[in-house]
């Protein structure tokens, strides 16, 4: 439903209350009224400014005329832009599954600069709040060159909203040195093409799922020194889809975990996944990763001997993830050259089934060095190489004792038309 909809039925049936009750009283009524009546005051008997409904010019909201109050669904936006601009040490304080968007509609912009002695602070009005009492706080399409820095926010959230929720192809916030907790669902959700201009140093706790969760064209976007802790799921929330632009993905120290089929490739470009060292990308059921399918492109997996790149099921069982795929697109694999395709010091386990293996490779030349491939389905092979370009450098390549790969506990390769 609409939201100024929604908003404008609340009000005329509360109008249409307020007439009926005019020189009467309802029995039985009095006790009700004074339990709302107490509620309001348990969350309202210390804020000096109540804001409601949509706000179309700039306004600055002052530590020192706060706490503040988020009544229902409170806009920000206009067709020329608006800017709300939040002072350092102010509080902001929510009533029950009250919101505030930001550039929802048309143009708004946030400007949430708090310091290290002086955050600003999002928080439940509730006397005794608890995770998911207000619903989110939400960065539209409008609200592009949005800046967060030494925030707290703390118990928003539902099933549908992220504590924090990014949504929109053109919005890129920066977001830095602030702490989310205590969420009903995703600490941060990123919605559609969202991504970040800048995600550091800040700190991800005790969400309901998972800290955040993003498309794969995004994950390239978080930043370094984030701390994820005690969250229910600790693992970043990865949908699958084409990834059509050069992008690293950092060890935050949990695993990334993927859903659905995600692509490395562009049909005018050469997009390159890196993989750092000592990360983890978890799949799946029927989860997949294919590199040069639909166009260019390539994988840059190099993990070191202490800090191998692991390639893993979430379900830790026997052929739960589709593996990996690699076609006639796929940039040729150098040692030591970071723009090709090289797998180095990894794993890759619990993936394929019976008739696929946990890696294919069709016309493609990869580079494999130092990796161990385990936890295959009985009977099936770690690796199958088909066509021409593929089969005897390839075949090579993996077989040399040199390469330092290994096959535990299943046949090693099939290789596909041996004549050629």
């Amino acid at each position: 439903m609409n939201r100024n909809l929604r908003r404008l039925g609340v009000s005329l049936a509360a109008s249409m209350l307020m007439i009926g009750l005019v020189g009467c009283e309802v029995p039985g009524s009095a006790g009700g009224n004074q339990q709302q009546q107490q509620d309001g005051d348990q969350q309202n008997q210390t804020s000096k400014s109540i804001h409601e409904g949509t706000i179309s010019k700039d306004e600055t909201w002052k530590k020192a005329d706060g706490p503040h109050l988020i009544r229902g669904e409170v806009s920000v936006e206009s067709d020329q832009g608006v800017t709300l601009t939040i002072e350092p040490g102010t509080e902001v304080h929510f009533e029950k599954g009250a919101s505030l968007f930001i550039g929802y509609g048309s143009l708004g912009y946030l400007k949430a600069q708090g310091t290290a002695e002086e955050p600003i602070i999002f928080t439940s009005a509730a006397s005794n709040p608890s995770k998911g009492d207000w619903m989110t706080l939400y960065l539209g399409n409008g609200a592009a060159n949005s800046v967060m820095s030494h925030c707290k926010v703390k118990y928003g959230g539902s099933a549908s909203y992220g504590a924090v929720t990014v949504s929109g192809a053109n919005n890129t916030p920066s977001i830095t040195q602030s702490t989310i907790e205590e969420s009903a669902g995703f600490g941060i959700e990123l919605q559609d093409n969202a991504s970040f201009k800048a995600f550091t140093g800040n700190t991800i706790k005790t969400s309901g799922t998972h800290p955040i969760s993003l498309r794969a064209n995004a994950v390239g976007s978080l930043g370094a020194g984030n701390t994820f802790l005690s969250n229910t799921h600790q693992a970043i929330d990865v949908v699958g889809e084409a990834i059509n632009k050069s992008a690293t993905w950092l060890n935050h120290g949990i695993p990334y975990r993927l859903q659905g089929e995600s692509a490395v490739e562009h049909a005018s470009s050469t997009p390159v996944l890196t993989i750092a060292a000592g990360t983890t990308l978890e799949f799946g059921p029927g989860a997949s990763l294919y590199v040069g399918h639909g166009g260019n492109g390539a994988l840059n997996a190099v993990g070191t001997e202490s800090a191998p790149v692991v390639f893993t099921g979430v379900s830790k069982t026997l052929g739960t993830w589709a593996g990996l795929h690699f076609y006639d697109h796929t940039v040729d694999g150098t040692l030591g050259q970071a723009n090709t395709t090289v797998i180095q010091h990894a794993r890759v386990e619990y993936a394929g089934n019976s008739s696929d293996a946990m890696v294919y490779i069709k016309n493609a030349k990869p580079v494999f060095r130092n990796t161990v491939f385990r936890h295959g389905v009985e009977g099936s092979h770690a690796v199958v190489l088909e066509g021409e370009s593929a089969l005897i450098p390839a075949h090579d390549d993996f077989m040399n004792p040199a390469s330092g790969n290994t096959f535990e506990g299943f046949l090693g390769m099939e290789v596909l038309h041996p004549g050629l």
